[in-house]
Order: structure tokens, then sequence, then C-alpha cells
């Protein structure tokens, strides 16, 4: 017998196109068809909606607009740090508990309380940031990627706490995404580069690797407080970006298309209807399979 993940379908039977086993999901490479099917309309939504990089032109194209490095693996982890930070974000917004343990981590406490529920989570660089906020919009800020507002008070940004009083530091998050933890933000750690925590998402499951090396070195740094485990404190965000990462590889390198991820409700969102409405698409939904029929096909 073996542990796997698979799909079901609506009768209840496995489909044998959506399987893998439990070792190579959690250590492997995460299998398309899976990855497809459970996130590739929410990670749409996040490139369209918070973060403007999938666009439509006047011909109805649409393409994912984005700088791609020579490297464009390094590219990929560049756009994945973008994507943490908006998942962040959509999680807090979404579910008071998860807001309330991100604002707590954001202005170092102890205790999660209720006014937290007043506050808000925006990100620094987010197109829905510019777009509600634009005040708070900021690409450019060096230490806050993730901050908080209390909408009831003019935008007020909740500050961090310093025992037990607060600091007049603005709380937040620095968000960051790597396979290699050592090579990519232990300088930064070292140096105590920012006044608010690092959460870090390791791909490859670093995270106790740089932990240690700070302890092993008498850093300052209080582990759980100013550098955070992604994975320990909320692991769906670090499941959905994880299983982000092949979709997005793919997207950087043409080896996966924007249409490759539509679904039967994706097809729903406005720019999506827009691109079918202006290339002359029809679609059709026969076995949960979209069948898409034109003279052009504008896609990129």
């Amino acid at each position: 017998m073996e542990l796997v993940v698979a799909i079901k379908n609506e009768d209840g039977t496995i489909n044998p196109h959506y399987t893998q086993t439990y070792s190579e999901w959690i250590n492997g490479n995460r299998k398309m068809e899976i990855v497809k099917f459970l996130y590739a309309e929410n990670l749409l939504k996040i490139l369209m909606d918070d973060l403007g990089y999938i666009q439509l032109n006047e011909k109805g194209i649409l393409g994912l607009k984005y700088f791609v490095e020579q490297n464009s693996f390094k590219t990929a982890i560049r756009l994945l740090g973008n994507i943490a930070e908006a998942i962040i974000v959509n999680r807090c917004n979404n579910c008071k508990e998860v807001n309330r343990k991100w604002a707590t981590i954001a202005r170092k406490g102890k205790k999660k309380v209720r006014k937290l529920d007043k506050y808000l989570a925006i990100g620094t660089g987010l197109k829905t940031t510019k777009d509600r906020y634009p005040t708070k919009y900021d690409t450019t800020n060096p230490q806050r990627d993730i901050i908080w507002i209390n909408t009831e008070k003019g935008k007020e940004e909740l500050l961090q706490i310093n025992e037990n009083s607060v600091s007049g530091i603005s709380a937040g998050l620095q968000i960051k995404v790597s396979t290699s933890g050592i090579n990519y933000i232990l300088d930064d750690l070292k140096s105590q580069r920012y006044e608010v925590p690092m959460v870090y998402f390791g791909l490859n499951d670093d995270f106790d690797e740089v932990a240690h090396y700070l302890y092993k070195n008498n850093t300052q740094l209080e582990i759980g407080r100013d550098f955070i485990n992604v994975k320990a404190f909320d692991i769906d965000a670090y499941e959905e970006l994880k299983s982000y990462t092949p979709l997005i590889i793919g997207l950087i390198n043409n080896t996966i298309k924007i249409d490759d991820l539509f679904n039967e409700k994706i097809l729903e969102h406005p720019i999506i209807k827009s691109a079918l409405t202006k290339v002359g698409f029809q679609s059709t939904v026969s076995e949960n399979n979209i069948i898409m029929t034109s003279n052009q096909i504008y896609f990129s």
C-alpha cells in the first residue's frame, strides 16, 4: 500500500491522471495536472488582480508583463516573491484568525488581541494597494512588503510594541522566497538590515539551516520573532506558493501558456471575458474539459 495525493471524479472514482505519491508531492516535482486543477485559478487571479502582470492589449492578446532576466529561474523566484506577498495579504483579508496571527507577528507582540481586527493587511507593492490606497503604495519600500492600516482612522498604520508599549515604529513584514537561504538572505539577517520580521518561504525547506547558523554565531536575532518560518506559522500559505512554483517557471520559460491555466470559473473573469470577446472565442464545457474554438488565437 502507498499513500497518494489524488483528485476524485464526481462519481467518487479516482482519476488516474490526477494521482501522485505523497512522497513525490512533498519532496519532488509536483504533478502539473494536479497543480493546475488545484491552484491555477487562484494564481491567475493573483497575477491579474493583485499584481497586474497579466494584461490585455488592444489586439486582445493576453500576456505576462514581467521583466525577464537572462537567468529565467532567478526571474521566477523574484516573481514568486511578489506572489508570496499577495498570498499572505489575501489570507489575512479572508480570515480573521490568520490576520490576527500575522499582525501579531508584524507588531512583535506576544498575544493575539481583538483590536487587530480593525486593521487591514495591504501589500506595499500590490496593484490592489495602488488602486485603493495610493498613498501606501511604494514599490521601493526597503523595509516593509506588508503593512496593516486602520481604515476607520484615516488609514493610520499598525505600530510595533516594545515591552508591552507602543514603539512608534510601523509594524510590517519583509517577505523572502528562495531555494538557498544561506546564499540569499543570510547577509541581510546578520547585518540586521530590517526593523520588521523577515518571513521566509524556503522552497527547499532550508529554514533550519539558516536558523542554525544564526544561533551558532550568536546573532541577536530571535528565531520565531525576527526570523519567521512561514511553514511553521502558516502551512497553507507555504503549500500554495510551493505549488505555484512549477506554473511560474513554466510561464517564464514559455513551456506553459496563460490559456493552459484556464478553467470554467476563470473564464468569467472580466479580463478573460474581454479577451475572448475580442478574438471571437467560444467556449464550452464537456466532461470537465474546456473546449475553446476560434478562427484566430492570439493568446501568448
